[in-house]
């Protein structure tokens, strides 16, 4: 049985990527695959954890993410880099570790490259010095003849080309519609009826997704809008 390594900063969580990757896991062990997990140490149903993928839990990545950008503020760029190198070589070797005992015949990194080049957040567009700049570009994202990139639409797919020169694939988001969601404890049903919403008989619409602008959640209250001319028709 041929064999994936899944690397993501979480897992087994309620936000997008997390969802999506449990998506892959189930899509791809339905085509022979075994499927494995690496994420940070807030996780669920990871095979192997690196306590420095989850950044904003270790205070030594987190400072020095901090320092990276928008200029220097507690250290000095010669004082940055030893530290900056330290904690590099220290997830080189569990990531070599891992590769070592797991032996996959593919790795899919999700998410984790993609700061560099990403134009929603302004601070990510200032790094603090050439050490800093010499790291994106080398490594955000990687490139190389045995490394393939993805994206999740074509706003990212053209940016990608455009600043790196790199032709993505596209690999949409998707969802298993014949699950049925569940609300184990009832919280999500008691929070509605506080609202005065009837879960049995109102028409529901959750728009779940943060406001960023390239995301256009504003087209949601045209989709709600023709639903409810199609409601009151009927």
């Amino acid at each position: 049985m041929k064999k994936i390594l899944i690397f993501h900063f979480r897992m087994g969580r309620t936000d997008g990527v997390s969802l999506e990757i449990a998506n892959w896991k189930e899509i791809l062990e339905r085509e022979g695959w075994e499927v494995l997990l690496c994420s940070g140490p807030v996780s669920e149903g990871a095979d192997y954890v690196v306590d420095g993928l989850e950044m904003q839990l270790n205070p030594t990545i987190f400072n020095l993410d901090e320092e990276a950008f928008g200029g220097f503020k507690t250290t000095t760029e010669e004082e940055f880099v030893p530290k900056f190198r330290t904690i590099q070589d220290g997830l080189s070797k569990e990531f070599e570790r891992i590769i070592k005992e797991t032996k996959p015949d593919r790795v899919i990194v999700s998410n984790i490259f993609s700061v560099g080049l990403n134009w929603e957040d302004i601070r990510y567009r200032r790094p603090s010095g050439i050490a800093v700049e010499r790291q994106l570009e080398k490594y955000f994202p990687p490139t190389g003849g045995w490394i393939k990139q993805a994206c999740i639409n074509s706003i990212a797919r053209n940016e990608l080309g455009k600043r790196k020169g790199v032709d993505a694939t596209l690999v949409y988001d998707c969802i298993d519609f014949d699950v049925p969601n569940g609300d184990k404890d009832g919280a999500c049903g008691g929070m509605l009826k506080a609202y005065g919403i009837d879960v049995e008989r109102d028409l529901i619409v959750l728009q779940a997704t943060r406001i960023v602008r390239r995301k256009n959640i504003e087209l949601s209250m045209d989709v709600v809008k023709g639903l409810q001319a199609r409601v009151e028709e009927l």
